[in-house]
């Protein structure tokens, strides 16, 4: 018994379909919530206080001076889509998505240097468990861009691991090796996440097809049934 074929809308996606799973990917990601925004700020600041009091009050204000600028600038001037994203403009588009993101994302990173104690073992590990706790919550929130998004990952915990290893103490070092196979984690959990969110666009926008491929049929269908019943009343 053969298979039954597979409508041509259900297989693998053309290009124009990739484009338009990547435009949508990319309005979407481009819609910053104010709440959240807001509410990783709120953490920063918490974050600020704790090494300003355990390190440097000047560190501490400088990388919260950059944080509050990337945040209004986030939340005041996000990026502007036209109505209708035509597939020329899509990668223009996601350049300036990727780059929006980078600025960010690689501010937030900058406390793994700004924030580094160079002596304190204590201090250090608490930094780096900041920085975990960092990468957690902006890994599923700044961008459903794979690619954005995996770039975000390394501008974040890079400076802290490259910090650890070269100028950290002995745990440090320890905990800064494991930082790397945490990093490669999670580059293909933000890669799966994409990738399913890329299928149930996919899946969606393969049935529109069907549906407008079948409401075609069927109008072309009843013009010829039309233009039949007209000849014959015409005989």
């Amino acid at each position: 018994m053969s298979a039954s074929p597979i409508p041509a809308a259900l297989q693998m996606p053309t290009a124009q379909d990739r484009t338009a799973i990547q435009a949508e990917l990319l309005r979407l990601s481009t819609q910053p919530s104010a709440a959240v925004l807001g509410l990783q700020f709120l953490l920063d600041c918490g974050v600020a206080a704790l090494f300003a009091w355990q390190y440097s009050p000047l560190m501490a204000g400088l990388w919260l001076a950059l944080i509050a600028f990337t945040t209004v600038w986030r939340a005041l001037l996000p990026q502007k889509l036209p109505p209708v994203l035509e597939a020329a403009q899509v990668p223009a588009q996601l350049r300036i998505h990727t780059l929006r993101i980078a600025a960010y994302e690689g501010t937030q990173g900058l406390a793994g240097i700004l924030l580094f104690h160079p002596s304190d073992t204590l201090v250090q590990l608490l930094l780096a468990m900041v920085m975990l706790g960092m990468t957690l919550s902006s890994a599923f929130s700044a961008s459903y861009v794979a690619r954005t998004m995996q770039m975000g990952i390394c501008l974040l915990l890079a400076p802290i691991i490259v910090m650890g290893l070269v100028f950290g103490t002995p745990p440090m070092k320890a905990l800064a090796a494991l930082g790397v196979a945490l990093l490669v984690v999670m580059w293909r959990l933000v890669a799966e996440r994409s990738r399913k969110l890329e299928d149930s666009i996919g899946q969606r926008h393969s049935e529109s097809t069907l549906r407008a491929q079948a409401l075609a049929g069927l109008q072309a269908a009843q013009q010829a049934q039309a233009e039949r019943v007209g000849f014959f009343s015409a005989a």
